[in-house]
């Protein structure tokens, strides 16, 4: 059984492919072409860059597909028959996707549409989903607060995430006025009007200046900061009270996270810090995530089994040998070195970083989701203070001190309080000892934020880090997404070209092709 599952428009297009439950390709692409125009039909659907890519992978074409499930309503399902596709749901795709093998249930927090479920898990097969009373309301609060502060409430939780980054949570009786968990009754009572008490406290009797983002008052800045953490950590307060109920109900197995609203770092971080839980939080939890649930779940008999073998890597974009990539560099005019042995390449890589250079990393197959899992990446040596500073400033346009995440060596992840079998980026306490080695990693409370490395998703950044690590003692680099500002990761070495000529990045590594904009030491000898 061959089933696609496609979701999202525009930036949040995705789609996913599963082979009798298992998936073996996903991507994402931009198609309003397809999505958002109903009169190109369903059909449409398996022509969208993102279909093509995941057909391309596989190598089949689109009338091999036995199924689409389309996440969301699109009226054109239609043209590919009643038998060929049918909708999905959203909460339904976001569950599926957060199932593993021991999941007891899945608690889904989204965005759009609003609201959290608990769907219960009982032999592959996804039941019983309970709307919590208060849900909605709740994700109202988060736009109502984002709007408040002047961040976009359209994205409520990803605004209020980046504001609280560097925030302390000083608000909390407040913001268990707004929110909190009655167990009695099974629902999140909810008051928004506490949201408006909340930001008089905090700006003494003035709201309308915590709306200012660029005001340079620091006092202001610390409010904004301390507001949205405040609101956050009472959100994670009450997720986490639900987990401990559902826990004791159900009495063993783990309680999944789905749902836009667990890419959350920030309550990440709380639920971390409220003590040891048994949950986990889905790999992809974003919207582009719905793809990957809609392709390993089928409806029968009007129940939803799911697929609970999880792939060991989320590389499953298209990749590119030697070859295609050296017919594009040539295409281009550029000049290059091409490095047989991995060990000098390294070497020579290890070198540009360690002179402070930001240099781009594109390897093997493309990592699905919309943060970089080590395939295609922007790199920088974290043991310079200035290096978050440069690559805020001149590549991401952001405020200079918001956080990067840092991959550590997986000899060393242990030594900074990574978690080895952790798969969601949390702000981790570097001890003092430890600081001085990576100094551009950590926000204003001595955290780092830890990038999960999957070895068997970049087996070549695993490498590249140890060789980094024994040569110069810095355990871990900067990373962050190869990408244009506020797109998708890059796919093809085209587009790795173009971004990279385009910014401020020095150094290009595409396979074992070397490129640098400093023309002269591109033929230099490394030993």
């Amino acid at each position: 059984m061959r089933t696609l599952g496609v979701t999202g428009r525009g930036r949040d297009a995705a789609a996913a492919l599963a082979i009798d439950g298992q998936l073996v390709a996903a991507s994402m692409g931009d198609s309003p072409e397809v999505i958002e125009d109903p009169g190109a039909g369903a059909a449409g659907l398996l022509t969208s860059p993102a279909a093509m890519a995941c057909l391309a992978s596989a190598e089949i074409g689109p009338d091999a597909i036995d199924h689409v499930n389309v996440v969301g309503d699109f009226a054109g399902l239609g043209a590919l028959g009643a038998h060929k596709a049918s909708a999905f749901d959203p909460l339904l795709a976001d569950a599926a996707h957060a199932c593993a093998a021991d999941t007891c249930a899945v608690l889904v927090a989204s965005e759009r549409p609003a609201s959290l479920v608990m769907f219960r898990v009982a032999d592959n097969t996804l039941t019983d989903p309970r709307p919590f009373s208060g849900g909605a309301e709740l994700i109202g609060a988060a736009r109502s607060m984002a709007g408040s502060l002047g961040a976009n409430s359209d994205s409520a939780f990803a605004a209020l995430d980046r504001l609280a980054a560097n925030g302390q949570p000083v608000f909390d009786r407040l913001g268990a006025a707004i929110a909190r968990w009655e167990p009695e009754t099974g629902s999140i009572r909810v008051d928004s009007s506490r949201v408006a008490e909340m930001l008089a406290e905090a700006s003494d009797g003035r709201p309308e200046r915590l709306a200012g983002g660029d005001a340079l008052n620091v006092k202001v800045q610390t409010a904004r900061r301390a507001v949205a953490a405040s609101f956050l950590h009472q959100v994670a307060t009450v997720v986490s009270e639900i987990i401990d109920d559902e826990s004791r109900r159900a009495g063993s197995g783990v309680v999944s996270l789905g749902g836009s609203v667990f890419s959350t770092i920030q309550i990440n971080n709380a639920l971390r810090g409220l003590g040891p839980r048994r949950s986990s939080v889905a790999r992809i939890p974003e919207f582009h995530g719905r793809a990957l649930g809609a392709a390993v779940a089928a409806i029968e008999s009007g129940a939803t089994r799911v697929s609970l073998d999880r792939p060991s890597s989320l590389a499953l974009g298209p990749s590119f040998g030697d070859v295609e990539i050296k017919r594009t560099l040539d295409n281009c005019r550029l000049d290059y070195v091409y490095e047989p042995d991995w060990q000098r390449l390294y070497a020579r890589v290890s070198s540009m970083l360690g002179q402070g250079k930001i240099v781009a990393w594109f390897q093997g197959a493309a990592a699905f989701g919309p943060r970089s899992l080590g395939t295609r990446s922007i790199l920088a040596d974290p043991s310079s203070p200035y290096a978050r500073h440069n690559m805020n400033e001149y590549l991401r346009q952001l405020p200079l001190d918001e956080p990067l995440p840092i991959v550590f060596a997986p000899s060393m992840a242990a030594h900074f309080g990574a978690d080895p079998s952790s798969q969601t980026v949390v702000d981790v306490p570097v001890v003092a000892e430890r600081r001085d080695k990576i100094p551009a990693a950590l926000d204003s409370r001595h955290r780092a934020r830890i990038q999960p490395l999957i070895a068997g998703e970049s087996p070549r950044l695993a490498e590249l880090l140890e060789f980094h690590a024994r040569r110069t003692g810095v355990p871990g680099l900067l990373e962050t997404n190869l990408a244009d500002r506020g797109s998708h990761l890059v796919s093809s070495p085209r587009d790795a070209v173009r971004v990279v000529y385009s910014s401020a990045i020095d150094a290009l590594i595409i396979g074992r092709f070397i490129l640098m904009k400093d023309h002269w030491l591109l033929r230099s000898r490394v030993d």
